[in-house]
């Protein structure tokens, strides 16, 4: 499946949720990461943030079966177009 990925939580708390997403997705832009995730990865990046996770923060993620039914438009200078991603 693949898997686009945005949070807000604390200022302080940035780095350990960037650290954890990168294990399984691709940093895209400031919080938001993206990718191919099979469903046993999926269940556990999600799992694990719904622990990390604390009051006051929150965690979006989109799924779609096959990237080839999303459709992105980025305007602007896009980290995601110079690694090849959507």
């Amino acid at each position: 499946m693949y898997v686009v990925l945005a949070y807000d939580v604390q200022f302080n708390r940035t780095n350990l949720f960037k650290s954890f997403c990168r294990q399984y997705l691709t940093w895209v832009q400031n919080s938001v990461f993206e990718g191919e995730l099979k469903p046993t990865q999926f269940t556990i990046l999600k799992d694990t943030l719904e622990d990390m996770v604390i009051d006051e923060e929150n965690v979006r993620i989109w799924t779609v079966e096959d990237k080839k039914f999303l459709q992105l438009t980025a305007i602007g200078d896009s980290a995601s177009e110079k690694s090849n991603f959507i």
